[in-house]
């Protein structure tokens, strides 16, 4: 499955690129069993081989593929200390579409939010997006390949997927962008990093929407709501979880996101978004209820 890890001879620095060594990474953890902690420390001298190398000789072209290539790794430290997200609510919802209205929002920003909002999946799996991961159905809408690329990881195999956009404006915003760009990332270089945009959008969510600050309502919180409706419309959860990417459960046992029809996908969406933000809001503070 990885024949170029395999194979004996050289293999040059300049032709690992960032999607092979997320692969790497990720035939340590899937295939060989390693745990995050076992893979970050393998990590560490293979990044400081290519830093090594871009100080001291001149390759045209190098960077470092390592550099970002473990950022979806948790260490068991790490997670002890995570805070559980919450999902927007529909009060949340309203209004950050209210805050998506006003004229000094970046448009790229608003089209990222968007299409966070409308398919539950992870912030970095859109930040990361490519130009040509946007494809028109035919019909006039659209839909986004999501899978490893030189942008960004993917947190593993069962997030390698295909999303409809069931959102009109949306999708044709994510179509005519993806017609500027001409190849290349979707979004502009400080969506690229998880942190950066993070950052960036939850301060978005605070000042310009109202939201409160809390640490359990950030950007991430666009996923969750739409787990909680798919279970609130009905759909299958094996279903509901293979299209946002979610590796838990059965998702793999016949549930294959790329197995699954566009169009099935898109129903299934369709009847999230219809209760979307319809959320138990019993283990919320009364502060993470406000809207300023």
């Amino acid at each position: 499955e990885y024949p170029q890890y395999n194979t004996e001879g050289f293999i040059y620095l300049k032709d690992i690129t960032r999607a092979g060594a997320a692969k790497y990474l990720q035939h340590l953890s899937v295939n060989r069993g390693q745990c995050d902690d076992t893979v970050r420390r393998r990590l560490s001298p293979v990044r400081s081989m290519w830093n090594f190398a871009i100080l001291h000789f001149e390759i045209d072209g190098l960077s470092n593929p390592w550099s970002n290539a473990g950022a979806h790794l948790e260490t068991s430290k790490r997670n002890s200390k995570k805070t559980k997200v919450l999902a927007f609510t529909k009060a949340h919802l309203e209004a950050i579409e209210r805050g998506l209205r006003l004229n000094s929002v970046d448009p790229e920003l608003r089209l990222l939010l968007a299409t966070l909002r409308c398919t539950g999946a992870r912030p970095r799996e859109i930040g990361g997006l490519l130009a040509s991961d946007v494809h028109s159905d035919g019909g006039g809408g659209a839909w986004i390949n999501i899978d490893y690329n030189d942008v960004r990881t993917i947190k593993n195999p069962t997030s390698i997927r295909r999303v409809p956009i069931v959102d009109v404006s949306t999708a044709l915003g994510l179509l005519e962008l993806s017609a500027q760009k001409e190849g290349g990332p979707l979004f502009q270089k400080g969506f690229h990093n998880t942190d950066n945009l993070s950052h960036r959008s939850n301060r978005f969510l605070r000042v310009k929407c109202g939201l409160p600050k809390s640490n359990r309502l950030v950007t991430y919180s666009f996923r969750h709501p739409m787990i909680e409706a798919f279970r609130e419309a009905g759909i299958p959860m094996e279903l509901g979880k293979a299209i946002v990417g979610h590796s838990e459960g059965s998702v793999t046992e016949g549930y294959g996101a790329g197995a699954i029809p566009l169009q099935r996908m898109r129903e299934a969406l369709e009847a999230a978004m219809a209760v979307l933000g319809e959320v138990d809001t019993y283990h919320y503070t009364p502060e993470e209820l406000e809207i300023s």
